[in-house]
């Protein structure tokens, strides 16, 4: 292990880093390192990360005790070598789906309701505003949702469901759970 060259200020004496600083830094990058263990193993293709860094925290969900507390430094030292701030934010957007629950649910079934009106400008809206929109399987979940709404058009009053279909479900979770694009904030 090599030391570090020392550095002098313009008084001759050495500069030295603030430890105390350095561990506040840490314990922050720890404390949000144990908030991403939390999540399920699939959402962690979702976030900015390497593949190693991926697949250590898939690791660190098996682990307890003493080796669970060695693998969070590692996982520390592993996410201080990230943009954290990168992190910070597909975090937020990506795994805080109530973060503006209200704002975010509205303009979500305003989106739903244009795409199952098809409406021909929505596509190009939802692409602008989505990181990774998906259009052919969001088509996909339209139609067969409009289908569900046809066959339920079809039945006698009574016997007709008032909630919705699983393929409405099914794009609302996949909206929900889209990054915005930087542009889009």
């Amino acid at each position: 292990m090599q030391k570090k060259e020392k550095e002098y200020d313009e008084f001759g004496r050495v500069i030295r880093e603030n430890r105390s600083a350095l561990k506040r830094e840490r314990q922050e990058i720890k404390l949000f390192v144990m908030e991403l263990l939390k999540l399920p193993a699939k959402q962690y293709a979702l976030l900015p990360l390497s593949p190693v860094t991926q697949a250590a925290f898939i690791e660190g969900k098996r682990l307890s005790g003493n080796a669970f507390q060695r693998h969070l430094n590692y996982l520390v030292r592993l996410i201080s070598e990230h943009d954290i701030e990168q992190i910070r934010y597909a975090h937020q957007t990506v795994n805080h789906p109530y973060l503006h629950h209200d704002q975010k649910n509205q303009r979500i079934l305003r989106e739903i309701d244009r795409l199952l009106a098809d409406d021909p400008d929505i596509f190009p809206e939802l692409i602008a505003l989505y990181a990774d929109f998906d259009i052919q399987y969001v088509r996909q979940l339209c139609r067969a949702e409009q289908k569900y709404r046809q066959a339920q058009a079809m039945l006698p009053e009574e016997e007709r469901g008032h909630r919705i279909g699983k393929h409405q479900r099914r794009l609302q979770q996949y909206l929900h759970h889209l990054v915005l694009k930087k542009s889009a904030e």
